[in-house]
């Protein structure tokens, strides 16, 4: 677990040590259309593998867990391929409703890149069932790696949005095959066990998993991903590019405690929860801790945000660092909220973290709606969005602590 901490560490780091260099080589423009098309993708690779991946880990037999990975595989890309002949289709309706019509041109891409997106988290859901977390790791600095390299030559090249999109897309593919390579022998003799016949009978037996699990995961995703998408359609790609790399720089960092406090606390919290039916002494510790790491890093950037963005990414990026001031506070509550989520889930008030996810996708779509109503400018709007999400992750962290005292939903 150590190797897989310091990979994924490292894959993160790599991005945010390139930014400084990536902002002088391209526009926010760019980086708004790079981050519209993260987006994109983001949401679509939720449908293309139907959640089958998920069900890999937990498969009781080999067998049945590869021809889950066969399923994932083949769903992301007949998925993906519809998604193609609707971009073929109706792709300039799409990017007129977004009214953005230069973005048609790597639009096409996205397809693409769901695909090796599908590809590659079944092959990783199944290197993680086989505990080989040092191709994993590898697998992620490779990813990394590739990217920020392909995006720095595209960069020099002049090749605007589409040097970032291929970049993205040349790493993902590059860790894709990384995985299929690393597979042992014995594992690819086990694939010769797959057939259509195994691979329907695991589909049915697993339909939960896009029928639940892939509408909450869609709803949820959704939610973090539409103000980009939003922003985009309002104030144009230069703001989203803004926000996007406001985005990106404090979420890596911050991501990668935060989910490492979140594996601890859900395996032991879990584990005082089934042997005493509440956990409010562990939930507690670790909320403080999470408030005095979110505190510590999210404080130079909510006093000095334009200061430190303009000096690290260039005076041009000036704006960026008053969104990320404005997101400081977002990224605060977040970090203090979200490694606590697992709470509801391992205490069977599974429908309460459905209305959460629903919750943030509705309250967000109305706050921006109004703010555009009212002829809100970006700063404005995007204090509404993170006021609105702030609050929630409170409302969010106390209905974590009063079932971590108890209260049971089974």
């Amino acid at each position: 677990m150590l190797t897989l901490m310091t990979g994924t560490g490292l894959a993160q780091a790599i991005p945010i040590a390139l930014s400084p260099i990536l902002t002088r080589l391209y526009t926010p423009e760019d980086f708004g259309a790079f981050g519209l098309y993260i987006s994109a993708c983001a949401i679509l690779v939720v449908f293309v593998t139907g959640k089958y991946e998920v069900a890999i880990v937990v498969a009781k037999r080999d067998n049945e867990a590869l021809n889950l990975v066969a399923v994932t595989i083949v769903c992301s890309f007949l998925i993906s391929a519809l998604f193609l002949g609707v971009i073929f289709i109706f792709g300039d309706k799409l990017v007129s409703l977004i009214r953005h019509p230069e973005i048609l041109i790597w639009l096409y891409f996205v397809p693409l890149t769901t695909w090796t997106l599908g590809c590659y988290h079944a092959l990783n859901y199944w290197s993680n069932r086989s505990s080989r977390y040092k191709s994993m790791a590898a697998s992620r600095v490779i990813q990394s790696s590739t990217s920020g390299v392909s995006q720095l030559v595209a960069g020099l090249v002049e090749l605007g949005s589409l040097g970032l999109i291929w970049g993205q897309l040349a790493g993902q593919f590059i860790a894709t095959l990384f995985l299929a390579k690393s597979l042992p022998p014995n594992d690819r003799r086990l694939f010769r066990r797959v057939s259509l016949r195994r691979m329907a009978c695991v589909t049915r037996k697993h339909m939960d998993y896009p029928r639940y699990m892939m509408t909450g995961q869609a709803v949820s995703v959704s939610a973090v991903e539409l103000p980009m998408l939003l922003l985009t359609i309002f104030f144009g790609v230069g703001i989203a590019g803004f926000y996007s790399l406001a985005q990106r720089v404090m979420a890596a960092p911050l991501s990668l405690v935060s989910n490492a406090i979140g594996d601890v606390y859900r395996q032991k919290a879990a584990e005082q929860y089934a042997r005493h039916g509440e956990c409010k002494e562990f939930f507690l510790a670790t909320f403080k801790q999470l408030l005095i790491f979110a505190l510590l890093p999210l404080l130079p950037v909510l006093l000095f945000g334009p200061t430190l963005f303009a000096f690290f990414f260039g005076e041009a990026w000036r704006a960026a660092g008053e969104i990320g001031a404005i997101l400081s506070i977002l990224a605060f509550f977040q970090t203090a909220s979200s490694p606590l989520s697992s709470t509801v889930i391992f205490a069977g008030w599974l429908h309460l973290d459905l209305i959460w996810q629903l919750s943030r996708l509705a309250l967000t779509s109305i706050a921006f709606y109004f703010c555009h109503k009212l002829g809100a400018s970006y700063q404005q709007t995007i204090a509404m969005h993170v006021g609105v999400f702030s609050s929630l992750y409170i409302l969010h962290t106390f209905w974590q602590y009063k079932v971590a005292r108890g209260l049971s939903g089974n």
